[in-house]
């Protein structure tokens, strides 16, 4: 495919999506309605990972902070990462879901190895997943 296809076609997806380099509690608040879906892909749970080759990093605090806003919204919420007790506490009652993922840096060394990475889904991004699911079955 050429590169003007995959542009059109990147461009075409992308319609009606919002990126806003603001902090993240300013766009839960600001966009936050039954109908909006906000992916969340914060960083690492500083006891998941050593974090140190990372620009940014999240405190416990913060991330603690982060549920607690997350836990509140109208809309729809996916969030990604990897398992931790904290988690399990501050997003009890939402759905999880686990893959194995092979960690990219290790395997170009030749010292591949595996984690459990995970989605939580909060119950009315749950609900409408699966109604989604149902319409195309």
């Amino acid at each position: 495919m050429r590169l003007p296809e995959r542009v059109r076609e990147a461009a075409e997806r992308l319609q009606g999506v919002v990126v806003e380099h603001r902090p993240a509690d300013w766009v839960i608040g600001f966009y936050d309605t039954t109908a909006t879906l906000f992916y969340c892909d914060p960083p690492y749970h500083p006891q998941t990972c050593d974090c140190s080759g990372y620009q940014h990093t999240l405190k416990v605090e913060a991330h603690e902070a982060l549920a607690a806003q997350l836990r509140e919204v109208q809309g729809m919420v996916v969030l990604s990462g990897y398992q931790h007790p904290d988690y399990d506490r501050w997003y009890e009652g939402w759905h999880r879901r686990d893959r194995i993922h092979t960690c990219g840096a290790a395997a170009a060394e030749g010292k591949p190895y595996q984690r459990v990475e995970s989605l939580w889904f909060n119950p009315l991004a749950w609900e409408n997943l699966q109604a989604s699911r149902a319409e195309t079955a």
